[in-house]
């Protein structure tokens, strides 16, 4: 199906649905990495964001269980220029395009993403829209200027965890990650030096957190 992301400046960018159909609107930040496409699109911090990867194609490592950052796909939309359909890696369980439609996550592809990062360079971060409803283009550019921006948004209320847990139970001295948005790789990367590391939401208050005797 053909989609198009409009820009709150007016501009626009054709291409194609890839994953699952459906409109998402958010700011539209850019990342230039040419490996790591899992863990951005796991990363807590992107949340709330259209993710435009600048690298042309995306996709042929496929996706496995180790490389999430969290449980859940945190930016609310992704665009590329092209998506590898048959992967190719010994580590790999599943391909992109399979993921993104099994947690219906939506992808649009055919997008020129080094013209459209390097405009994102010179404007700074904009609103944006993914949509194939017909809409007219001036008319998605509204709705993109209508949306709110990310610091009128509880986001770190969505991506912490709602209840304290235990990442790794370690025999060494307890480490409290207070979660704002915490990436599972800098709580194994402590897990990895011996330390019992204890997550606890991001409003935890200060007497609960003495109980953790950190």
């Amino acid at each position: 199906m053909k989609a198009v992301l409009v820009l709150e400046d007016g501009s626009s960018y054709q291409g194609s649905f890839i994953g699952t159909e459906k409109d998402v609107e958010g700011e539209v930040v850019f990342n230039t990495a040419m490996t790591g496409y899992q863990e951005a699109l796991t990363d807590p911090s992107y949340r709330g964001q259209i993710l435009v990867m600048t690298y042309p194609f995306i996709g042929n490592t496929g996706v496995n269980r180790e490389d999430a950052e969290s449980a859940a796909f945190q930016p609310r939309g992704l665009v590329v220029r092209e998506i590898a359909k048959v992967p190719s890696n010994f580590r790999s369980e599943i391909s992109l395009v399979e993921w993104m439609l099994n947690k219906g996550f939506p992808c649009i592809e055919g997008v020129d993403t080094r013209a459209l990062t390097s405009r994102i360079r010179r404007a700074g971060s904009m609103r944006g829209v993914i949509s194939a409803t017909g809409s007219s283009i001036a008319e998605l550019a509204e709705r993109a200027k209508s949306l709110p921006f990310l610091h009128e948004q509880d986001l770190i209320g969505e991506v912490s965890t709602p209840i304290p847990y235990t990442f790794a139970p370690g025999d060494g001295p307890t480490v409290v990650v207070i979660d704002f948005g915490v990436k599972r790789s800098i709580l194994q990367a402590l897990a990895d030096k011996g330390f019992r590391v204890r997550v606890l939401p991001h409003n935890t208050g200060i007497a609960e957190l003495r109980r953790e005797a950190p």
